[in-house]
């Protein structure tokens, strides 16, 4: 089997620790959960990363990170797979994940902040993350 070249940013990447772990669990369609937007069963794939502490491979390590969800995310699609969704406990920084919880779960979500959170305080106070100012 030949190597794809894409491998090379884990297996040459410092003298890191890099683990790659695929998580397989089907969840049934749920209407009772307010974001679900599938009626088809899931598998989830999530994948760790581990590079040495002093921080000194952050840019190299998010390279390959983004790389590899791409990579994955384009071999569903082209099995026609992939389900739009990202599930932000485990997304990283450079992903829209709010944006793939769909047109009518955004409207829902603004609709909320708008009434329990009408200045905004939420989405002006918190620096970062995965907020519908920004993240849509």
């Amino acid at each position: 089997m030949e190597e794809d070249p894409k491998i090379a940013l884990f297996a040459n990447f410092n003298n890191g620790f890099v683990a790659v772990v695929m998580f397989y669990g089907t969840t049934q369609p749920s209407h009772r959960r307010p974001l679900s937007r599938f009626t088809t069963s899931e598998a989830w794939v999530g994948f760790a990363y581990e590079w040495p502490k002093d921080g000194s491979d952050d840019a190299a390590a998010q390279k390959a990170v983004d790389t590899i969800s791409k990579t994955v995310q384009s071999l569903a699609k082209t099995k026609g797979t992939l389900l739009d969704f990202k599930y932000m406990t485990f997304d990283t920084c450079s992903q829209k994940v709010l944006g793939s919880y769909g047109a009518e779960n955004i409207k829902l979500m603004q609709e909320v902040a708008a009434k329990y959170d009408p200045e905004g305080v939420f989405q002006k106070l918190q620096n970062g993350g995965f907020l519908l100012r920004d993240n849509i």
